[in-house]
């Protein structure tokens, strides 16, 4: 939680035993070190963040010289953090569409010999009391996946979507108590909790045979 030095031989255990454990499941593409770590900048201070990750994938790639090592960051911009010790650069994107290329271009531009994937990006379909009955709702998700799609394909943007299911429950240690945060966070699926598909399931998949 706090990167501090002093915790590293614990938490190269930790991540020992699970690397060990399924290294050579084949479903396994690669190890992805920690989700959105950049958001941890502030509190927890850049550069002890950036250590701790450092030591991280030294030790995952001794582990295991076989699958790839990367980093979710949390936007493109964080992306070049430590993109000479990743082997594919990964970032999350929730903002507007039309800024989407220009970010990319930039990240391109700046680590240009490393191969990128947007690891999340979606919308949530909740428009309610709690978000002022503002943002998108079913068909305002599908829309967003329809230009979002357009964008990806235009750029040949290798891509993970965020998300397939909605969640019954969201854990306040990810994000916080205050129900105007968490209540969106239930509606990113394109199925929701019962697996009944959205329009945005539908979108997705016209999309991807498109391809």
């Amino acid at each position: 939680g706090d990167y501090d030095v002093s915790n590293w031989t614990l938490t190269h255990r930790h991540a020992q035993q699970i690397v060990n454990a399924v290294k050579d499941h084949p479903a396994v593409l690669g190890w992805d070190i920690k989700n959105e770590p950049d958001l941890d900048f502030e509190s927890r201070g850049r550069l002890r963040v950036l250590n701790w990750l450092e030591q991280m994938i030294a030790n995952i790639k001794k582990w295991d010289k076989k699958h790839p090592v990367t980093i979710g960051w949390s936007t493109p911009e964080a992306g070049i953090e430590l993109a000479d010790k990743v082997d594919f650069v990964s970032f999350h994107y929730y903002k507007d569409i039309e800024d989407f290329k220009t970010a990319y271009d930039t990240l391109n531009s700046a680590v240009p010999n490393k191969p990128k994937l947007l690891q999340e990006y979606g919308i949530s379909s909740y428009k309610g009391a709690w978000n002022f009955y503002r943002g998108a709702d079913q068909e305002g998700q599908k829309e967003y996946y329809s230009q979002m799609q357009q964008v990806l394909k235009e750029n040949e943007v290798p891509y993970m979507f965020w998300t397939l299911y909605d969640f019954e429950k969201v854990p306040s240690a990810v994000a916080g108590s205050l129900p105007w945060k968490t209540k969106k966070q239930h509606y990113f699926g394109c199925l929701d909790t019962l697996g009944n598909k959205k329009p945005s399931y539908f979108e997705l998949v016209e999309q991807i045979k498109k391809k």
